[in-house]
């Protein structure tokens, strides 16, 4: 990148601010998400399911930690091991059952500003009476950790969690067909 050509070092601030500005560059945002619509077909349009975006523009990698379902399962598409800075993650989470939805919480690690490591936590709660909604938290690793048990409770419509250097922002929509 021409901007950077004289830096001697290129920051984790500098390719996360690449990456926001580069978010939606080439249609990246638009084939997620028709990646995503394309596993839904699969099954069917009674089923809820929970169409799941994540953005990385950390400046730096994020690795999969762990997942947990209260309700539903990962869909055909696993979750996406590493995203990298300036990456987008796709998949899709299923109910099991009929009358049951698609509740679940997913962790990724990564690093803030200053290199330390950090866990970013995604979770939501899509079911059948609308009460839906998602969280996206942070912490730092191996302090309070967030722990896929403490996703009940806090969920919103649009929320924005951040630590030094870090902010994670999510928001839920319900109702768009396919």
């Amino acid at each position: 990148m021409p901007k950077y050509q004289y830096n001697e070092v290129i920051t984790a601030v500098d390719r996360a601010y690449e990456a926001l500005i580069m978010k939606n560059a080439d249609n990246k945002d638009v084939k997620a998400r028709k990646f995503v619509e394309s596993l839904k077909k699969n099954y069917g349009a009674s089923l809820v399911a929970t169409l799941c975006f994540i953005y990385n523009a950390a400046g730096n990698r994020l690795t999969f930690v762990v997942s947990h379902d209260w309700e539903g399962h990962i869909g055909d598409c696993p979750y996406p091991l590493l995203l990298e800075n300036g990456q987008w993650g796709a998949f899709l989470h299923v109910q099991t059952s009929p009358y049951r939805g698609s509740v679940a919480a997913t962790i990724y690690r990564g690093q803030d500003e200053s290199g330390d490591a950090f866990d970013w936590m995604l979770s939501w709660q899509n079911v059948w009476n609308d009460n839906n909604g998602v969280i996206a938290q942070m912490k730092k690793r191996d302090t309070t950790r967030p722990a896929v048990g403490e996703a009940g409770g806090v969920i919103g419509s649009s929320l924005i969690s951040s630590i030094p250097g870090c902010s994670a922002s999510s928001s839920s929509r319900y109702g768009r067909k396919l």
